[in-house]
């Protein structure tokens, strides 16, 4: 994932060191992200790799860890031979792409 966001962020000069990853079991974000790369991918990522997973749980629990961070709080999660997902809120999701949300 590491990877991924520094070939996206190359063409906004984000090179190696701009995001960098924990070693699983390390407290904190799993992705840290320098102050140039907040400002390309403005996200608080939390990673999880298991074969079950209680999403609303695990989402929930990080969104509160991180409630103060500035960043979309994402949660990233595979299990084994599986691609990643993610998980936003709904909000988020709509504010990456700069769309003003509706009133009901």
């Amino acid at each position: 994932m590491r990877d991924d966001l520094l070939a996206k962020g190359a063409v906004h000069g984000l090179k190696v060191g701009d995001v960098v990853s924990r070693s699983m079991g390390a407290a904190g974000e799993d992705l840290m992200m320098s102050p140039k790369a907040m400002e390309v991918f403005p996200f608080v990522i939390e990673c999880k790799n298991c074969e079950s997973l209680n999403v609303r749980k695990v989402f929930d629990e990080h969104y509160s860890k991180y409630d103060k961070r500035v960043g979309l709080k994402m949660l990233v999660h595979s299990k084994n031979h599986s691609e990643p997902l993610v998980t936003l809120r709904w909000k988020d999701f709509i504010e990456v792409f700069d769309i003003p949300v509706r009133k009901s």
